[in-house]
């Protein structure tokens, strides 16, 4: 990830943002992103972390204090499948899940209109 970490997540946020319409700029903007010190720290943290772990402890922790959750999945999603929705379904029935049709990883930068209506709504409510 040090060596050739940002040169890596450089070239798949292009690649990405083409497959998904992602604006040029917004493009850009992330790609910049990865010469910040510590970014790709960051992603590797949540490899190791977060992506990979079995979180069902920490959902039930949080079902049980009433914590509330709002998950929004893109339906094209290839990184974080549907699936894993249904996953946190099945451990916390209280979390609000959200599939944003037609949208994949990118979704908060592909259908940001939804995306932001959801959290709008959530925080309402």
């Amino acid at each position: 990830m040090f060596v050739f970490g940002g040169w890596s997540l450089r070239r798949g946020a292009i690649k990405a943002g083409k497959v998904e319409n992602v604006d040029a700029e917004m493009i850009a903007l992330q790609c910049r992103e990865t010469r910040f010190a510590g970014y790709g720290a960051a992603v590797l943290s949540s490899a190791r972390n977060v992506i990979y772990q079995d979180l069902t402890e920490a959902h039930r922790i949080l079902k049980d204090r009433d914590v509330p959750i709002l998950a929004l999945f893109g339906t094209e999603d290839d990184v974080i499948p549907l699936p894993c929705a249904m996953r946190l379904r099945e451990v916390n029935r209280t979390a609000q899940i959200i599939e944003v049709e037609g949208a994949g990883h990118a979704l908060v930068t592909t259908h940001f209109k939804q995306v932001n209506a959801a959290i709008l709504a959530f925080l309402r409510d």
